[in-house]
């Protein structure tokens, strides 16, 4: 016959390792909160990575295209000015 391993699920928490056996089941939900908690986080901050990249992509595509516009403007006598100039 194959050797059962028992493994004891574990938690730390400040510091302290908790076998979750120990543990109320009240204790034991709360434990679930944290860790569904601590998923969820991580992916916002995976998320908020992506807007943030996002928004600066767009914001030099933004600039970039305000940019182009301040280029010399050739004024109707042939003058060069800026296009600050010519509005």
């Amino acid at each position: 016959m194959g050797k059962e391993t028992n493994k004891t699920q574990t938690i730390d928490i400040n510091g302290v390792t908790h076998n979750l056996d120990d543990l109320s089941p009240e204790q034991v939900e709360l434990v679930k909160h944290v860790l569904s908690l601590d998923s969820k986080i991580q992916n916002a901050q995976f998320t908020m990575a992506e807007l943030q990249g996002g928004r600066a992509f767009f914001m030099g595509q933004l600039e970039a295209s305000l940019d182009d516009g301040l280029e010399d403007v050739s004024a109707p006598n042939g003058v060069v000015m800026d296009s600050a100039e010519a509005a």
